[in-house]
């Protein structure tokens, strides 16, 4: 079973915050003894550095201020991908039952879910647009809302490109609204400790990964479109 960590359950870990007594038992019993494997997107973990990473050279920012972290979770142990990166997506086309992969795909999807963790907050999926109408807002200040918001995003879509089945978090714009997520999201979006209580309900020995199949599903591919533009 493949359970995602968000940035702000490595945090509370790392800090040892009240979180961490749901958080320590998924890393110490239920990953240490291979029930579930754990990730780290790097997308996700890379939206909060600390204040003094700014102040520094890009590849230290990246490098050992993330590996601070890293070690204070307890998280540079065996099995723990951490960084992971997005991986290509499989999306079945309805109208012709192929399976096709495509970067037009991927952004499509995560309009969707951009769409529905955006609400009514009216965050632009491009930052010069946001930027445009904020322009009277300090720029730190726009430009912290935006990206904090396009990692929310792309962080979700890596957790699903691998094949997640656990999202774990505290962030309330996922928790408030995985219920409309559900529809576009595979697999659960969990507090950490609902991700404990849901582990526990499980026989010791988890359910393995089903044979692979195409997470998503889309009306119309490229192709059919291109038919179908041509017919008309």
């Amino acid at each position: 079973m493949e359970v995602t960590l968000d940035t702000n359950a490595v945090i509370a870990l790392a800090n040892d915050e009240p979180d961490s007594k749901y958080l320590k038992p998924i890393r110490d019993l239920y990953h240490r003894q291979e029930l579930v494997t754990l990730s780290v997107g790097r997308i996700t973990f890379l939206e909060a550095m600390p204040k003094e990473a700014i102040e520094l050279p890009h590849d230290i920012a990246e490098n050992d201020i993330a590996e601070k972290r890293i070690a204070a979770a307890g998280l540079n142990i065996d099995r723990v991908h951490l960084y992971r990166s997005r991986q290509p997506i499989a999306y079945y086309c309805l109208e012709c039952h192929a399976i096709t992969f495509g970067h037009e795909y991927d952004i499509a999807y995560a309009q969707r879910i951009h769409n529905i963790l955006t609400g009514d907050k009216k965050i632009d999926s491009r930052y010069y647009k946001y930027r445009q109408r904020r322009i009277n807002d300090p720029e730190n200040v726009v430009k912290k809302a935006w990206h904090n918001h396009f990692n929310d995003v792309w962080g979700l879509v890596e957790h699903v490109s691998w094949g997640g089945d656990i999202f774990v978090t505290r962030d309330d714009d996922f928790l408030k609204k995985r219920d409309k997520l559900a529809i576009v999201v595979p697999g659960k979006i969990l507090s950490p400790k609902e991700t404990l209580e849901e582990l526990s309900k499980m026989s010791l020995t988890l359910p393995k990964t089903p044979e692979w199949q195409p997470r998503l599903v889309i009306p119309q591919c490229a192709h059919c479109n291109f038919k179908q533009r041509l017919a008309s």
